[in-house]
């Protein structure tokens, strides 16, 4: 792992992969846009957990940089609608997917203009301004501890938070995705905003852990002459808009609304008998504008400074009752003049006409008659029915799928009706059949890190070997052992101790910041299992009940390319070395592993990979969700077949000689999945806590499962193995 920082105008950005640099970003963009004529910085960072994330940031950045460098309003709503539209292409992609296809994403975006900085965000995100009065927060954490939130292409009602900061000389602004909170503390934050730029790539390098995407932008804006009050949301201050709509930018269908509005407000001053009626066309009027992305106050003039806009609903950019009722009595209010009847008719048609076909246009779907909800129930059943029949768990799992989205189409029509909700929970408990879901019930905390020492998400890799729990703290630079009984829970009365910790000294050699913690099984003249420690120095440490503790030798670890994790088999290690595109193998001697090192790969592409697991195959994860598989030097089959969704940002692989399966770690949807070693895939375990799993250890024997994640190291029992049958995947459907 190691730093990139790619500068540009009064920018540093920092992008890493599974701890490499990222030279292509798709999350983060920087584009050239005039504002008023004036030359700007749109800063877009696009974030996804979902499939395809890559695709996905990349069609919002396409979209908000195209959307905002067409638009003609102001800054504020220009970047409000340019995110607005990106959630509802998003959204448009999904009604047309399949529920294990359908995207999303979450935002921040922000636009320099002189000394003014502008933020929009939807969904989890960070962003800070450093000033003279201290660290602010703009972006909203919206979950803690750095959990990722995605709104845009999701259903229901979007928040858009925009802000404003008028910048002086010194600022620093920083958009970074939301984990970063995780990782550094307030004024670890102060102080990468205020260092040098390649200081702060160095620190992002060091707290940042090895495996998933993060990225950062820092941002020093020039002084201005424009003085602000520092940071507000744009509820609760008013954003003065300095750009007027350009009327050759105007689509004509809002051409037609602002006019009609306008007459209606004329209407409406001359003649009070109109009064309901036309406050009524104003309100049809104002929706068709709120429902085109428009505010009032851009798209109508003011016909006259002293006179205010008579509109029934302020403007949602506009401070509340900013523009009152025409019910309210105004000093500018007079009585009427006579008008010719001719005159007065043809106009109230024209706005009658103009108003009515705005209405039609913008006017949302009337609901659909009972009939269809009726028919959509109907229709999900008979899915349901259709899911026992197949002989294929892939034909099973479509059925209960398509028959789940029309159960949520029917509950969109009656929301709560409770026919519909326990045929959506029955659907669900034969999808949780057909996809061999097996919930963790049992799944429970071995040892809390939490509140021990400073840093968070401290365990990242536990390994069991002689009734020992070792569990490496990156975090803090330790690996502290655990005594275990013989039901592989803590042993009472026996607290943990720190086997080796950054910084300690070992015969002639240091320890420096501590990379991997390696189980390496007997065999090859290696009488027992061992532990093995490497240092990012490549100093390699032994503790095995045999020996103790020691150091080791490797042979030629300075000629590697990286060193990117290991894994042991047969007392053999093998070091996956992602910069080599390679995977070394060393045979055991008695000094440690004084041995040839052997390429063990002929042809392979290891730059997403992000851990390797040994039982005579090689397995490699990559982080896109593939399973790279080696034998005899060459890439075998292994196609995830019978899976119901894609490994969404998986951490970890586990397995071994004595273990039959494969195990993968997948935070992204919440569970560990179970492969055969030719990769069809078994079942899979599943829990809330595993949001963040890093660390898998299996013993199949003893039916007992160890997981890292978050701050915790969780013990479960192994569930009983799942007969997995492509005829017989199903239950039948309750009639």
């Amino acid at each position: 792992m190691y730093k990139m920082m790619q500068e540009m105008p009064r920018t540093a950005q920092v992008s890493l992969s599974n701890g490499m640099p990222m030279k292509a970003d798709p999350s983060v963009g920087v584009h050239q846009v005039s504002v008023s004529h004036r030359r700007s910085l749109l800063y877009i960072l696009a974030e996804s957990n979902g499939p395809q994330a890559e695709a996905t940031c990349r069609r919002v950045q396409q979209i908000i940089e195209q959307y905002f460098s067409g638009s003609k309003l102001s800054v504020t709503s220009s970047l409000n609608n340019a995110i607005r539209a990106a959630h509802y292409e998003l959204l448009d992609e999904n009604r047309k997917s399949l529920p294990g296809h359908r995207v999303s994403a979450r935002v921040c975006c922000g636009v320099l203009k002189g000394s003014d900085f502008y933020l929009g965000q939807a969904g989890s995100g960070l962003a800070y301004v450093l000033s003279k009065r201290g660290l602010r927060r703009m972006a909203n954490q919206l979950k803690p501890e750095g959990e990722s939130v995605d709104v845009l292409g999701r259903e229901g009602e979007l928040e858009v938070a925009l802000y404003h900061h008028a910048a002086e000389e010194g600022d620093a602004i920083l958009i970074a995705s939301p984990q970063l909170h995780a990782y550094l503390s307030v004024e670890e934050i102060v102080s990468l905003m205020s260092g040098d730029r390649e200081e702060a790539a160095r620190k992002l390098h060091e707290v940042i852990p090895h495996h998933g995407h993060f990225a950062t932008l820092l941002i020093y804006p020039s002084s201005g002459d424009l003085a602000g009050e520092g940071m507000l949301p744009v509820d609760s201050a008013t954003i003065e808009d300095d750009v007027e709509p350009s009327e050759d930018g105007e689509d004509k269908l809002e051409k037609w609304r602002t006019l009609a509005l306008v007459v209606l407000i004329g209407l409406s001053r001359r003649l009070r008998i109109l009064r309901p009626i036309v406050e009524r066309l104003q309100h049809l009027l104002i929706k068709g504008l709120s429902a085109a992305g428009g505010s009032v106050r851009e798209l109508v003039p003011r016909v006259s400074e002293n006179e205010p806009l008579g509109i029934g609903e302020p403007d949602i950019f506009a401070p509340p009752q900013r523009f009152p009722s025409l019910s309210g009595k105004h000093p500018s209010f007079r009585r009427s003049r006579r008008v010719p009847i001719s005159v007065l008719a043809s106009t109230v048609g024209l706005a009658v006409l103009v108003a009515f076909g705005i209405h039609l246009l913008t006017r949302p779907p009337e609901p659909p008659p009972d009939d269809s909800f009726v028919q959509m129930l109907r229709q999900a059943q008979e899915n349901q029915e259709r899911a026992s029949a197949p002989s294929s768990r892939l034909a099973a799992r479509q059925y209960l799928q398509n028959a789940e989205e029309l159960v949520d189409r029917a509950l969109q029509m009656k929301k709560g009706d409770l026919q519909a909700l326990e045929l959506k929970q029955e659907i669900a408990s034969q999808l949780a059949v057909v996809n061999v879901a097996v919930p963790l019930t049992d799944l429970r905390p071995l040892v809390d890190f939490a509140g021990q020492e400073k840093g968070a998400e401290s365990p990242s890799t536990a390994v069991v070997v002689g009734g020992n729990l070792y569990v490496l703290d990156k975090v803090n630079d330790k690996v502290t052992r655990h005594v275990l009984d013989a039901n592989g829970a803590l042993a009472p009365k026996t607290p943990q101790s720190v086997l080796w910790r950054r910084g300690e000294q070992w015969a002639n050699m240091t320890l420096g910041k501590l990379a991997d913690l390696v189980w390496v099984p007997a065999g090859g003249g290696r009488q027992s299992d061992a532990v093995l420690l490497f240092d990012e120095k490549r100093n390699l440490l032994e503790q095995s009940s045999g020996r103790g503790a020691s150091p080791l030798v490797v042979r030629d670890a300075d000629k590697w390319g990286s060193f990117d994790g290991a894994a042991g088999f047969n007392g053999s290690l093998y070091v996956l070395d992602r910069r080599g595109n390679q995977v070394w193998r060393y045979d055991p001697t008695q000094n440690g592993f004084d041995s040839e090192r052997r390429p063990m790969l002929e042809v392979a592409d290891l730059r997403e990979a992000v851990d390797i697991a040994v039982d005579g195959s090689i397995y490699l994860l990559m982080s896109d969700g593939h399973i790279a598989r080696f034998a005899g030097g060459l890439q075998v089959p292994f196609n995830q077949e019978d899976i119901d969704k894609p490994l969404q940002g998986p951490t970890v692989i586990f397995t071994g000689a004595a273990t039959k399966s494969v195990y993968v770690g997948d935070p992204g949807n919440q569970r560990i999945v179970v492969f055969s070693k030719d990769g069809r895939f078994q079942r899979q375990f599943v829990s809330e806590h595993l949001d963040n799993v890093r660390g898998i250890f299996v013993d199949e024997e003893k039916h007992l499962l160890y997981a890292v994640s978050g701050k915790k190291v969780y013990l479960a029992t192994l569930p009983a193995e799942t007969a997995v049958k492509k005829t017989s995947a199903t239950p039948t459907a309750k009639q």
